[in-house]
């Protein structure tokens, strides 16, 4: 998985008032400067491997609005139903997984309900029209080819059995159960509030960027998805200025996930002050310092934990 975030407007503003600060911040942020694309070894990570996400259901923001902010695929959608964000910022550093996310808002704003999303991405034909009709410049619908296979698979899964191990209608439910929810995603897609740009966590161009966008426009951030990227770096200069710089307040929560045995992922959720509060402490080097472990101890697969502040 990428070390982004996504935003999701891209080059694709539908219907933008210049006079709603909303609107005005969403056209800002969509063409923000970018970091340099990241190396990938030409692996895109076009869906989701984190398949508890229900896990993060209790631990989410109780304040509805704000600012999500989020690396990875289909997990920003699945958030915003949930979350009901005024403002969806996808970024990553692979400009793939950025038109990714445009290829979702340009079919979500085309299809109506959830079956006619999840219809729409099988049918490569009916997509490139409707991507053509939208604007989608050649690599968008060129990305659509690619993952059209893979994320038609992991959408009808969603759909279908979104939680593994649970039976179909057990768990919360989605953006492709829950026809409140597909509305309210996409109307974050048909406004131009659903936005990816191309940046990287530990980046010196686009999260200092985002971070003062953000800012000038008094807008917080409400949730903000790490996904497993934190696994791949250590905590340098660069991550804690970027993260540090993010407004926040004693109501965000920061999800994040770390590799368990024996399969999947722990899902640890956290508050957004305490964990800055962990930031500003120079000898902590990287997120399994934050989550802790005893002696001969390993993360578990599949399950929740919420992290706290530093210890005083």
């Amino acid at each position: 998985m990428g070390l982004g975030l996504l935003i999701v407007v891209g080059a694709l503003v539908v219907n933008a008032s210049p006079s709603d600060p909303l609107d005005l911040a969403a056209q800002r942020i969509a063409t923000l400067p970018a970091d340099p694309p990241g190396t990938n070894n030409d692996t895109h990570y076009l869906v989701s491997n984190e398949r508890r996400l229900d896990l993060f259901f209790d631990r989410l923001p109780v304040t509805r609005g704000g600012v999500l902010i989020g690396v990875g695929a289909e997990q920003l959608l699945i958030l915003a139903g949930w979350t009901r964000p005024d403002l969806v910022v996808a970024l990553d550093f692979d400009p793939v997984i950025v038109d990714l996310h445009r290829v979702h808002a340009a079919l979500l704003r085309h299809a109506e309900d959830p079956d006619a999303f999840v219809a729409l991405w099988a049918d490569e034909g009916r997509a490139a029209e409707v991507l053509a009709a939208d604007g989608a410049l050649a690599r968008v619908t060129a990305v659509h080819r690619l993952a059209a296979r893979v994320v038609s698979t992991r959408l009808v899964e969603l759909h279908e059995r979104p939680w593994r191990g649970k039976t179909p209608r057990a768990g919360p439910k989605t953006f492709l159960t829950d026809l409140g929810q597909y509305d309210i995603v996409r109307s974050l897609a048909k406004s131009g509030r659903l936005v990816a740009i191309q940046g990287d966590l530990t980046g010196d161009v686009t999260l200092p960027a985002l971070a003062a966008a953000l800012r000038d426009h008094d807008l917080l951030v409400r949730t903000l998805y790490l996904s497993n990227a934190e696994q791949y770096f250590m905590y340098g200069d660069g991550y804690r200025r970027n993260l540090l710089a993010l407004p926040m307040d004693d109501r965000t929560v920061i999800l994040r996930t770390l590799p368990g045995r024996p399969r999947d992922f722990e899902y640890l959720s956290q508050r957004g002050p305490h964990f800055q509060g962990w930031l500003q402490r120079p000898r902590v080097r990287s997120v399994y310092a934050i989550r802790g472990l005893a002696k001969g101890a390993h993360l578990v697969g599949e399950t929740a934990h919420r992290l706290g502040p530093p210890p005083k």
